[in-house]
């Protein structure tokens, strides 16, 4: 994962990160899944937002791909049973940052979904990692990331969590909308009819 990609073709290219995402469910065996019920539930705001079919795909690939930067965090932090130490977060936290330079070559055919990668922890009000941007700073398709990603993980069951209802994460996203996450976007994300 962290050498020069520059050399390799497009189609060589996307074929290394699609096997780097298939790695990831190995490397970071707490999170199995993760990224595909993310882009899955990206997908319901992306028709409940209208978006065209170039920010659609945009959005897709940015939601299937946003954790690919954990493939450079240590297994052993990853599945570390209970909270990480502060040393261990400001490594978690490089995960946007370096998934977005995996990715960046890509840009010419995922877009915004690069800026998905790099900022979907980016939070509304500045206050997120790793770049401080806020608001329309931060890629619409990073937005939304954001927000289903965070939705995924509030409801998933983990190891070292019991998974909230689906009702207690939509309240907490009303809760941090403004802040942590893009209004707009909550607001779409709370119109959808989940089972």
């Amino acid at each position: 994962a962290r050498t020069n990609q520059d050399h390799l073709d497009h189609r060589a290219l996307a074929e290394k990160v699609l096997t780097l995402a298939s790695a990831l469910n190995f490397h970071d065996r707490r999170t199995r899944g993760h990224s595909e019920r993310t882009r899955a539930l990206a997908e319901l705001v992306i028709d409940e937002l209208g978006l065209s079919e170039e920010e659609a795909n945009e959005v897709r690939w940015g939601a299937f791909l946003h954790d690919i930067g954990k493939l450079l965090v240590p297994a052993a932090i990853l599945n570390k049973p209970g909270t990480p130490s502060p040393m261990e977060w400001d490594e978690l936290r490089q995960h946007p940052a370096e998934g977005g330079r995996l990715v960046r070559p890509l840009r010419p055919f995922i877009g915004a979904g690069v800026d998905a990668v790099a900022s979907h922890h980016g939070s509304f009000d500045g206050t997120g990692y790793p770049q401080g941007l806020r608001a329309e700073e931060i890629a619409l398709a990073a937005r939304i990331v954001a927000v289903v990603d965070s939705f995924e993980v509030m409801t998933a069951v983990r190891s070292y969590k019991r998974p909230m209802s689906a009702t207690a994460a939509r309240q907490e996203l009303v809760r941090e909308s403004g802040k942590q996450f893009d209004p707009s976007v909550v607001r779409a994300f709370v119109n959808v009819s989940l089972g």
